[in-house]
């Protein structure tokens, strides 16, 4: 049976928590939303910190990384699987 999503289960874009679900237009814009930021940082540190990029965009990345896997947790949720 199909249950539509009430707006007070997805959380919002700044939570840390991992509860809840995420509709395919809420992933798509938290998704851009992070890639725009990282594509931001990376910018940013290729022109401030020219004596060490690769550490600096290798923290980025990970950053990345930590930053786009909630997301996919919460969309893994809205097809009931448990994204661990």
């Amino acid at each position: 049976s199909y249950e539509p999503m009430i707006n007070a289960e997805a959380p919002s874009f700044f939570s840390f928590s991992f509860s809840g679900r995420l509709g395919r237009l809420r992933f798509i814009v938290y998704s851009m939303l992070t890639a725009l930021v990282f594509v931001a940082l990376v910018g940013i540190s290729a022109l401030l910190f020219k004596s060490a990029p690769f550490i600096v965009m290798a923290t980025i990345l990970v950053l990345y990384v930590i930053m786009i896997y909630r997301p996919i947790v919460l969309r893994m949720h809205d097809f009931n699987l448990s994204g661990k």
